[in-house]
Parts: C-alpha cells; structure tokens; sequence
C-alpha cells in the first residue's frame, strides 16, 4: 500500500501544519508508504488535475486529498483507511448549519440530519466535498478530466463524484468523521 497526500494551497497555518506533523509521524511509526504533492493554482479545478497528475509518478495504491484548511487527525484518515472503501470521506462544514455534502435525495447534508442516526458510520451520498476524501487508485484510472465543474453551483468534487458514480462507483461519507474547517472556525 502507497497513499500520496495531494494537498491544495500555498499557505499552511500553524493548526495544519501541526496537523499534517502528527499525521505524517503516525505514518511513519505504522510503516505506511507515503508522498506527497502540494501545488496552487487559483483555479481550483486545474489545481487538482495538476497534482494528481504529479500524484501519478509516485504509483499510489490510494490518494488522500487534505485541503489546506482542514483540522484533522491521524485517527481520522486511518478510520477511512480501515473502511477499504473505493470512495470514502470525512465530512466538515461549509456554514454552522451545513455540511460540504449533498445527499442521494440532493438536499445537503445538515447537523441535525437522520444520516447521523447510523451509528455504523458509512453512508452512501451524491457527492462531498474533497478536502477529506480517500480515494483508491482504480477510481481516477477509468476517468477523464475528473475534476470538471458541473455548473457555477456545483464545483470540481461534484464534478468528480458525478463523474465516478457514472463508472459505477459509489461516493460515500464516514459520518464518525467530522474534520475541522478553519474558513468557519469549527475546529
């Protein structure tokens, strides 16, 4: 197993940068294979395209996208890891109210929401947002320009999730795992 952390953005605070410490000695002390790649393009869908094409060169059984505002930990990433899953994510909040994640009804996902009535912890979704999302290999093999915008409302991870679940592959949430966003401040 090889995971490469593609990693968006050119400024890191001090709460990620401790973050991705801990997670990266974590690794190390599990013997986990890892790279990773880290660019900035202002356009968020040729800013990913870009590092998953570097992402490639490294051979990786699975790629973990961690966006640069994200407060996480190694227990995190490993629970989504130990599910085994094609496409599986952590879940944080793009208001007080709402998660970056949009249900298989198309409502999007909220605190109060009966999705966290299953304590198991995987649902099946239409489409999450990526800064906290697993992905194995074989995902990104079958597809062209994952990361294409659906329409001004839906960016590159809509684009991306409408795109696997046209290959077949399901876009699931771990809803045990609720990441820090710092753009809000929930951490």
């Amino acid at each position: 197993m090889k995971i490469v952390f593609c990693i968006p953005g050119k400024k890191f605070s001090g709460t990620f940068l401790s973050c991705w410490t801990q997670l990266i000695k974590k690794l190390q002390i599990n013997n986990i294979e890892w790279a990773m790649v880290n660019g900035y393009v202002p356009n968020i869908s040729m800013s990913r395209q870009a590092l998953l094409d570097r992402a490639r060169m490294h051979r990786p059984t699975h790629y973990m996208w961690i966006d640069d505002d994200q407060v996480f930990t190694y227990e995190q990433f490993e629970k989504l890891l130990d599910r085994d899953l094609n496409i599986i994510s952590g879940i944080y909040k793009k208001s007080p109210e709402l998660f970056a994640c949009c249900k298989l009804n198309g409502e999007t996902l909220t605190i109060r929401d009966e999705m966290f009535e299953n304590k198991e912890g995987v649902n099946e979704v239409m489409a999450n947002g990526m800064g906290f999302m697993l992905v194995k290999k074989e995902v990104f093999d079958g597809m062209y320009n994952p990361f294409d915008f659906l329409n001004e409302n839906q960016w590159e991870d809509f684009g991306f999730a409408d795109k696997a679940r046209q290959l077949g592959y399901k876009v699931n949430i771990d809803n045990t795992v609720i990441v820090g966003h710092e753009k809000l401040m929930t951490i």
